[in-house]
């Protein structure tokens, strides 16, 4: 209550007078025990305002235009009548099969909302609930809210507050869900709920939090926000996945016609992307432990419920994305959590053992970028490398739920989980020399030469222009961080020899050394990379400005295993 200045004043006595009569009236429910005796103590207490002696004068109205009033409104409720029908009580959210016509109120004697719920039966009783304009309080073990769900998919909205109680979410009769009331201050709590059948029952618990303490009354509460359980809240009606692979679509003509907009895409647009947590010596190795991590707890819980929207409901919550984009997932959860359901959960579920998830791991963290992060050419590659190691059911699983498991999602998962990472057991990074004085080493030669006088080397002369020297390689796909090509140039005639260099059969880089005419050289050419994955290299050295020119050895630093 706020105390107006002066209202306190020293001497006076009574009720202020207000300054005017509102010309609308409202209705109050109070909770008081079912007695005529504690009823009739309400009614004295109220009887005290019909009494002119009961105020000062403090508004523009006198005690005795107050006292008249309030005799007014006292005898209205003995006799209950007045202009105001207190029968009608506030609709939770819907009550019919669509929703579409759901009153904002109805009569208290026939609405089936609001009860309490014996374990067994839901009762119907608008006592246990304190409704206000924007809530409706569930006080006491078993108050209950009953209502309808249409859409897959919608929201409950909870106050937490100090006092808050755990509430049971049922769905056509069965536990679904266990929410926590309890927040040391209050806030707003949102909970996506995925829903497998019509009846939706929200039921405060017996229990709480440990930290959870009674209010002034000596209950424990749940405040459930009212507001309309609509689909377009999570999943807006003009998005949707389509297709295999599944591409992000949008409708701009209400669904007559749809297009791929992949800048929209939250698998991968880097607005769906939690800021990076900078670079350190362990952020890679610990990332890789949490993306590993969120793909066991994703595939176990999907592996350990009765249906889908079970699954789906885990997933709203184990997904990380940026607040409210993790609805728009909502068609790939459904998908993923059906195949998983189809083809066998606990199959699934034997088959991706620990290690399984370690090899994850460290295929993740062969391909990772200094932040942690994580692109989707390499998650690809890392895809591939478990899936290598690891046929039948999980290589069949991988290519399902790849589509879900992204670089986003991966990525969030190494920014805003907790786990730390041991990634002794990966080799960390590999060293090849290729040394042509000793053999070819499974360098094939498309344009050139091998041999010489002692040591060998991948050399020749040019006469008439052209590619002077082209060597290739081919190996197991692993992530390039660095190659190395040691060569000479002979007798410079002009311009700039140069060194190629491809990887995937794509030229990723090139370098021109920049001698003036007549010069003979030897160096090495560095290239450098962040994190490249690569299954082969194709190095083109000269030019038809030089007169020969050898290649003596190629170097090449990847992560995790040598792979030649």
């Amino acid at each position: 209550m706020v105390t107006t200045p002066g209202k306190n004043f020293l001497g006076q006595r009574g009720f202020p007078t207000p300054d005017t009569t509102p010309e609308t009236s409202a209705c109050r429910t109070f909770r008081v025990p079912d007695n005529d005796d504690w009823l009739g103590l309400l009614m004295g207490a109220v009887e005290i305002l019909t009494e002119e002696w009961a105020y000062y004068q403090w508004g523009s109205l006198t005690p005795v235009e107050a006292a008249a009033k309030w005799l007014e409104i006292f005898i209205e409720a003995q006799e209950g009548t007045g202009a105001i029908d207190c029968s009608m009580v506030p609709a939770p959210y819907w009550d019919d099969t669509s929703g579409d016509d759901a009153p904002a109120e109805a009569p208290a004697d026939s609405q089936d909302w609001y009860g309490t719920w014996d374990g067994e039966t839901f009762l119907e009783s608008v006592s246990y609930v304190f409704l206000t304009g924007f809530l409706a309080r569930l006080i006491g073990a078993q108050a209950a809210i009953k209502f309808l769900t249409i859409p897959r998919a919608f929201r409950v909205l909870i106050r937490q507050n100090p006092h808050g109680a755990n509430l049971l979410l049922f769905l056509d009769g069965g536990l679904y869900k266990v929410i926590n009331g309890y927040s040391p201050f209050d806030q707003i709590a949102e909970f996506l709920i995925a829903s497998p059948g019509t009846e939706l029952m929200l039921v405060v618990d017996s229990t709480h939090d440990p930290d959870s303490t009674p209010n002034a009354d000596g209950d424990y509460v749940v405040d459930v926000i009212r507001t309309r359980l609509a689909l377009e809240d999570v999943t807006p009606p003009n998005v949707r996945y389509y297709g295999t692979p599944p591409a992000f679509q949008t409708t701009y003509d209400g669904g007559s016609t749809w297009v791929d907009t992949p800048n929209q895409d939250v698998r991968h647009s880097p607005f769906a992307q939690y800021p990076h947590l900078g670079t350190s010596p362990d952020l890679r190795c610990d990332a890789a432990e949490r993306m590993s991590k969120q793909l066991k707890d994703c595939i176990t819980l999907m592996c350990n419920v009765a249906d889908a929207a079970q699954a789906v409901t885990g997933l709203l919550e184990l997904i990380l994305l940026p607040e409210g984009l993790v609805g728009l997932l909502l068609d790939l959860f459904f998908t993923i959590a059906n195949w998983i359901i189809d083809n066998g959960q606990a199959a699934i579920l034997a088959a991706f053992t620990d290690t399984v998830y370690d090899d994850i791991k460290c295929a993740l963290f062969c391909r990772l970028q200094p932040d942690g992060s994580i692109t989707q050419t390499n998650l690809d590659a890392a895809w591939e490398a478990v899936k290598t190691l690891h046929s039948g059911t999980v290589a069949t699983t991988i290519d399902e739920v790849r589509f879900l498991f992204t670089d986003n999602v991966f990525t969030n998962a190494g920014i805003k989980r907790t786990e730390t990472g041991v990634c002794d057991d990966c080799t960390g990074t590999f060293d090849h020399t290729f040394d042509f004085a000793t053999g070819q080493h499974g360098w094939t030669i498309v344009q050139g030469a091998y041999g010489g006088d002692p040591p060998h080397h991948f050399g020749g002369g040019i006469d008439g222009g052209g590619v002077y020297l082209e060597i290739k390689i081919g190996f197991p796909e692993t992530s390039i961080t660095d190659v190395y090509i040691t060569y000479t140039v002979n007798d410079v005639r002009g311009n700039q020899p140069s060194a190629d260099l491809y990887m995937n059969d794509a030229l990723v880089a090139f370098a021109n050394s920049g001698y003036a005419s007549g010069t003979n050289h030897s160096e090495t050419i560095h290239f450098t990379f962040d994190n490249v994955p690569c299954n082969g290299i194709h190095v083109n050295v000269g030019a038809n400005t030089v007169t020969t020119c050898n290649i003596y050895a190629i170097e090449v630093k990847g992560l995790c295993a040598d792979p030649f």
